[in-house]
């Protein structure tokens, strides 16, 4: 999304050519840059957990996040003893070893870790969600950093009430075996997606 889509708001990249980050959103309103991250779980049924924060994420606020956000959300979604996967790429947040630690504790044993490279978009469903909520909260034209996390929440709840109407999250994770293939296909070479 840049400003040529939607004049005076784009996402703004760390560093200049570098590659989208999902983790960050950073829209920017007339000439005011506003830093605005979120993190985020989906599942087949839209956003699983979600948490909105400013500044620099470390281990020890990425692991925050996952016992207060993720760790009950998808409890009370895969239910306490249900068996469920995780997909993260290999940040250095994700990979510190006080993470990797932490999910070997007890109340972690019904998750799975999927360790995922950082840039593979073809394959990360989430960053198909990010496009979609970056278009929701630039439809809202907020001002403010207040009005951004607004925005943010109400375009989350709203993509989450859509979903048993437009199936955008079944069938994101339903297209998942034939971007495996197309990748395959590609021989790792990017694709359509």
């Amino acid at each position: 999304m840049d400003g040529r889509a939607h004049p005076g708001k784009e996402v703004v990249y760390d560093k200049a050519k570098a590659p989208f980050n999902p983790s960050r959103m950073r829209p920017r309103v007339s000439d005011k840059v506003l830093t605005v991250n979120v993190w985020a779980a989906i599942t087949d049924k839209g956003f699983l957990a979600y948490h909105i924060y400013e500044g620099t994420l470390n281990a020890d606020g990425y692991m925050d996040i996952l016992q207060a956000k993720l760790l009950p959300a998808a409890r009370k979604h895969f239910g306490s003893k249900g068996q469920w996967r995780f997909q993260q790429d290999n940040a250095p947040i994700h990979t510190a070893k006080k993470v990797k630690a932490m999910f070997k504790k007890p109340k972690w044993k019904n998750v799975t870790v999927i360790d995922w490279p950082p840039y593979s978009p073809d394959l990360n469903l989430i960053e198909n969600a990010w496009v979609q909520l970056q278009r929701k909260v630039a439809m809202r034209s907020p001002k403010g950093k207040e009005n951004v996390k607004k925005a943010i929440v109400e375009a989350i709840a709203q993509m989450n009430k859509e979903e048993p109407k437009t199936n955008y999250f079944h069938n994101l994770f339903a297209s998942f075996p034939k971007r495996c293939q197309e990748v395959v296909d590609n021989n790792g070479f990017p694709t359509r997606h």
